[in-house]
């Protein structure tokens, strides 16, 4: 039997002894008495030493007496209750079983999961419901006999997902309603991943309501090395590795592909530390996993997807040798760059993806510009730069802006964060450089303007031309630190793609806790429409399957173990009975010593 408290704040009721003690410890002043005879002063003396213990006795009894009231007062306050054994036949039984990642922990030489279906089979009393709670609580037999729910308990198999235990309790508070009471069992390790799942919040509820809800806990002394995090992007896969355990690790590191090691790295591990291992990005589908032994062994390896890698064909058309721009877009694995000077660019000849002018210092030929702009609007997209001699170079068809002459120094603020800006958001509130010179301009219809000068000037806009789109890129980068920033090529990158319509490699790599996702059960690979998609666990919390995440020490009077029956039986009304009993005593005891 476990004992335990509801309300820690009735312990200030004990502040009420303080002034009885004080009132005791206070010495009444001395009078001063005239004694008539010495006869009788030797005669009051003796009586004195006659009665003195017993009615000393009888003064510390009735201070005892009075703080044991106050105590007994006090407690009751508390709300205190008993878990006192508890006949679970009587009312229908729910039993809520945690298929979650962490069941799957090893349990000597079973699993958590196994060892909760063995503990199952004990409460199968009365009508019986069962609900299994992973991401997504699911009824799996409601108001069946035993038989069912033996046949249940025997095709039950635990998933890759995290818990949703108190979504569980709620759904079992439904299939309870109008009937008589009832019990729910819920067999888990207790381990939780959001914020809200709060299964003692709903164990206090269910019981407000009526039912007998038990705790049996399953978590066990185990240690884990997982992968909790990742991140891909078209260059680079990177894991983040985590030792949950009091001791360093050294863990090698595999990047499979096709069922062929491709790299393997070793990775030092600090206790309770994370590290990170860092791979190419491989095409298509590939995995990486952890070569180790632990308890936990479904968050040893990750599934990871990429979108078909196809050449883009890029058209610069340029009168430098070599820019800053031209070297970004070369950088790029996935791009073919062709170079064409004016002023003749033949642009009778295109069949390239996204046609770029930068740094033109001779005029293009005026057929070649509506060439240009006729191919744009097919359905192709162009990139237009801020020119030195802007005003010189007859583009004013196909700039997306105005320009109003030169400017001075200005910051360059992102006014709009999209999936080739999102990278400057963090940087100064998204003003990531500054320029010594610029064109002060206003944007034509329709063109979105991404980033701004101080002055609001577009500096970079993007608009649709027809089927095609215009991006205007207003930053030189003569006079601008960007080119120098680690930001500079993956802007271009990323520019690229977007305009390209490429899709987004997160996409292709999911999380259990992504929406969206509620049909998935296990880590690998699904095909989703045109596309693979990875889906793995990286969850740290549910990684995390040391017994001290089961429940907090001190909430651990609300759990059972190892499936011991029990209900909450409240004391308060005991202890307020004990109090009357103890003040009638009071009042006898002052009314047999004359003072009532």
């Amino acid at each position: 039997m476990e004992m335990g408290i509801g309300n820690i704040i009735g312990l200030y009721g004990l502040l009420a002894l303080i002034p009885l003690i004080v009132l005791y410890l206070r010495k009444p002043k001395p009078l001063d008495r005239v004694i008539p005879s010495l006869m009788f002063l030797i005669s009051e003396s003796k009586a004195k030493r006659k009665f003195t213990f017993f009615r000393n006795l009888v003064r510390n009894f009735l201070l005892l007496l009075q703080i044991l009231t106050l105590s007994v007062l006090a407690l009751s306050l508390t709300e205190p209750f008993a878990d006192m054994p508890h006949n679970a036949s009587v009312g229908d039984t729910v039993i809520i079983l945690d298929e979650s990642a962490s069941s799957q922990t090893s349990y000597g030489a079973s699993t958590r999961f196994e060892r909760a279906i063995s503990l199952a089979r004990k409460y199968l009393d009365g009508r019986i419901s069962i609900i299994s709670t992973s991401n997504i609580p699911n009824t799996l037999l409601e108001s069946g006999t035993k038989k069912d729910a033996s046949a249940i308990l025997n095709s039950m198999k635990p998933k890759d997902t995290p818990t949703n235990i108190e979504g569980a309790m709620i759904e079992a508070e439904n299939l309870l309603k109008n009937k008589k009471g009832g019990n729910i069992y819920v067999i888990s390790d207790f381990i939780t991943t959001q914020e809200a799942d709060q299964p003692l919040k709903a164990k206090r509820y269910l019981s407000a309501l009526g039912y007998n809800v038990m705790f049996i806990d399953v978590s066990s002394n185990a240690s884990n090395i997982g992968i909790v995090d990742l991140l891909v992007d078209k260059r680079e896969t990177k894991v983040f590795i985590k030792n949950f355990n009091s001791q360093e690790a050294d863990v090698p590191v595999r990047l499979i592909v096709e069922d062929k090691i491709i790299k393997e790295k070793s990775v030092k591990l600090l206790p309770n530390s994370v590290e990170t291992a860092v791979f190419e990005t491989q095409p298509s589908v590939s995995k990486i996993e952890l070569d180790i032994d632990d308890d936990l062994n479904i968050d040893n390896h990750v599934f990871i997807s990429t979108p078909p890698r196809k050449k883009i064909k890029v058209l610069l058309i340029t009168n430098a040798d070599e820019t800053y721009l031209m070297s970004a877009i070369k950088a790029s694995k996935d791009t073919e760059i062709e170079v064409r000077k004016p002023p003749i660019v033949k642009a009778f000849d295109l069949t390239h993806d996204i046609i770029v002018i930068d740094n033109v210092k001779e005029k293009i030929v005026p057929s070649d510009i509506r060439d240009i702009a006729s191919y744009i609007r097919s359905g192709k997209s162009l990139i237009i730069t801020a020119q030195q001699e802007i005003e010189k170079s007859d583009l004013a068809e196909l700039y997306p802006v105005e320009f109003k002459g030169t400017g001075n120094a200005t910051r360059v603020c992102t006014k709009i964060f999209n999936f080739f800006t999102k990278r400057f958001e963090n940087k100064g509130g998204g003003c990531f450089t500054t320029m010594d010179k610029y064109f002060p301009s206003s944007s034509k219809n329709n063109t979105l303007v991404l980033v701004a000068a101080d002055d609001d000037s577009p500096l970079i806009t993007i608009n649709d031309e027809g089927d095609g789109k215009i991006v205007y890129y207003g930053i030189m980068d003569e006079y601008s630190d960007f080119k120098a920033q680690e930001d500079y090529p993956i802007f271009w990158e990323n520019l690229i793609n977007f305009l390209m319509g490429s899709e987004d490699i997160s996409d292709y790599n999911k999380r259990f806790d992504y929406k969206g996702l509620e049909n998935y059960e296990k880590i690998g690979i699904y095909d989703a429409g045109d596309k693979k998609v990875a889906v793995n666990l990286l969850n740290e919390k549910e990684s995390d399957v040391s017994i001290e995440n089961s429940i907090k020490k001190g909430e651990k009077a609300f759990v059972l173990r190892s499936g011991e029956k029990s209900f909450n039986l409240s004391l308060v009304v005991p202890l307020l009975i004990l109090t009357s009993l103890l003040l009638l005593v009071e009042i006898f005891y002052i009314k047999r010593r004359g003072d009532l």
